[in-house]
């Protein structure tokens, strides 16, 4: 098995495009997250879980007797009764800040036929995820016969994301910059052992030619995309994205389903 993930940039100037047009925390929060410059957007809504079977939002919003919208927020649309206030109300939740494999690799997909330079693409990584941090952990297995297994096989160190790359700051945020193909979003992340690679989708990605940029921001369950009419189309047509288009100007609030 080989594995390559995405260089660190040389420097962090192709992250100046992305410095003066972007802004996680403003309003309105769509194209302050992708910019304000795309013709139209998309919003993706995490999985439940990483497989082609998981429930889908729309399917939690049915079953609640919510309603599935551009707009909708898990806590509105899966309320959890007053005894599970602290706790999951439905089995399996989505993931913040990541979009699971299956999806990252499908949106990569339809990202690749929608720019000229698919092989030319840019990735920021939060710098405060804890994995890029890690302090000392121990792998500890058991076996029926109570005898201590051989220690797990570590990857190999070329496999492991280089840390050392430029980084850069938007408001409030601060980012590690890596180059790529465009399917090397999915390559992010850090190899725990040779056979247990821990996925991390990047923060934001966008090819060099401009044409569309992607952003799951560290705290939210979903990832928005700006890009040309037939990329959001593709994406909100694809069978294997949750993906209803978003108007540039929307609410951060889900005005339609009650808390």
């Amino acid at each position: 098995m080989t594995f390559t993930p995405p260089a660190v940039a040389h420097s962090a100037r192709p992250a100046e495009w992305v410095t003066s047009r972007i802004d996680v925390f403003a309003e309105p929060w769509v194209s302050g997250m992708v910019g304000p410059d795309f013709r139209a957007h998309a919003r993706i809504f995490h999985p439940l879980d990483d497989g082609p079977d998981a429930l889908r939002w729309a399917d939690v919003a049915r079953i609640r007797g919510r309603t599935m919208h551009a707009g909708a927020q898990w806590s509105q649309i899966n309320p959890a009764p007053p005894e599970l206030r602290d706790g999951r109300s439905f089995p399996g939740e989505p993931r913040t800040g990541n979009l699971d494999g299956e999806a990252l690799t499908a949106l990569c997909s339809i990202l690749a036929s929608h720019t000229d330079t698919p092989a030319r693409c840019w990735f920021a990584v939060w710098d405060g995820w804890g994995w890029q941090h890690p302090g000392g952990t121990t792998l500890v297995r058991s076996t029926d016969s109570g005898e201590l297994p051989p220690p797990p096989e570590m990857a190999p160190h070329g496999w492991q994301l280089d840390l050392t790359g430029p980084t850069f700051a938007l408001p409030g945020r601060g980012y590690r910059l890596f180059g790529g193909p465009v399917d090397a979003a999915t390559r992010i992340g850090r190899w725990v052992t040779a056979d247990w690679f821990d996925p991390q989708s990047p923060s934001i990605f966008w090819p060099e030619d401009h044409r569309w940029c992607v952003a799951t921001e560290v705290d939210a369950d979903t990832t928005l995309i700006g890009g040309s009419r037939a990329l959001v189309d593709e994406v909100v047509n694809s069978q294997l994205l949750e993906a209803l288009p978003i108007a540039r100007h929307a609410s951060r609030l889900d005005t339609v389903n009650p808390w």
